[in-house]
């Protein structure tokens, strides 16, 4: 008992005496553990060894998982109003899009896919590179296109953004300017 009130004297006038204390040490190790120290010294005397310390470790989940899915409805080409699906490997990838929308005398449909390369990603925010391939049929600018191309994509907090430079093999003029938005969640 006269142990504890001697801790407990000791840790109230290392509070007390703020000049004395100095900030707390904040580390992030390895393992992905979040460590801070909180160190106060007891005497005047700073060869003292008489220092008072107190650690937590916590766990951080900012890292996104190694293999994940997303799902989502983009606007744009090929189909208009598309359903996104894709499967991401580390850094690896492939995305699946498409939709069918019908007219009162026409419909419009197509289908692309993305092998992608994962440039940056964290839990909510993810920027890659792929190359595409894809076919769309019946939107307003062109009748049916067959077309490949490189592709730039954002993902921030589920706002899905694609932009693309394609060539066509049929279609419209080469070279074109095609791309997707909307909302892609990514289960990671």
């Amino acid at each position: 008992m006269i142990k504890l009130f001697a801790v407990i004297l000791v840790l109230f006038i290392a509070s007390a005496a703020g000049s004395h204390a100095q900030d707390p040490i904040t580390t992030v190790e390895n393992d992905g553990v979040f460590c801070s120290e909180s160190i106060a010294q007891i005497s005047d005397n700073p060869r003292s060894t008489g220092r008072i310390g107190q650690r937590k470790n916590i766990k951080l989940n900012s890292d996104p998982k190694e293999s994940y899915t997303m799902f989502g409805v983009v606007l744009g080409t090929p189909g208009g109003i598309n359903l996104l699906w894709g499967l991401q490997d580390k850094n690896l990838g492939v995305r699946l899009s498409g939709g069918v929308i019908f007219g009162p005398c026409d419909v419009a449909a197509g289908f692309q896919t993305n092998f992608v390369y994962n440039l940056q990603k964290s839990k909510y925010f993810e920027q890659s590179l792929s190359i595409g391939v894809g076919l769309s049929d019946g939107l307003p600018s062109f009748s049916e296109a067959v077309y490949y191309g490189i592709f730039y994509s954002g993902n921030a907090f589920g706002l899905f953004a694609e932009i693309g430079l394609v060539t066509t093999i049929r279609g419209f003029p080469t070279p074109h300017v095609i791309g997707h938005l909307g909302y892609v969640w990514r289960f990671n």
